[in-house]
């Protein structure tokens, strides 16, 4: 399985970013306010993952009619919404390549953050990709 995870940076374009990294049959996950980057390319995430406190309620309600499986955890937490999109992804039996949009635009500390997350444990022996317009990462 190839997950695309849409992470809650900066996304110029959405659906350009969407349409080189998704294929059909991926398995599209938006970590929180990822959603939104989702929505504006055209997809509609199967699951969102973090805290939820991005997402409006009218977005909420959506995004569940839908189908999506909505994965809430409380906002005092120790994760950022994308480790735990991570994790989740990770834990994936059958997956074969993750990759990360909307993960290095914006804030530095939260790039390097993102950045340093290629290290996670969960992530060891794992295909995954943080991709941002020209610049792709990997670990």
């Amino acid at each position: 399985m190839h997950i695309v995870i849409f992470a809650n940076g900066i996304i110029e374009d959405p659906a350009a970013e969407a349409a080189r990294w998704v294929r059909p049959g991926d398995c599209v996950v938006a970590a929180d306010g990822g959603a939104q980057h989702a929505l504006d390319a055209g997809l509609t995430p199967a699951y969102i993952i973090g805290d939820l406190d991005s997402l409006s309620p009218e977005q909420r309600a959506r995004l569940e009619t839908a189908g999506t499986t909505l994965h809430a955890y409380p906002p005092a937490k120790d994760e950022t919404d994308l480790e735990l999109a991570l994790a989740w992804a990770a834990s994936q039996p059958d997956v074969t390549e993750i990759v990360v949009l909307g993960a290095l635009g914006g804030r530095p500390d939260q790039a390097l953050a993102n950045l340093l997350l290629l290290a996670l444990p969960a992530l060891a022996g794992r295909k995954v990709i943080l991709a941002d317009g020209a610049w792709t990462v990997r670990c």
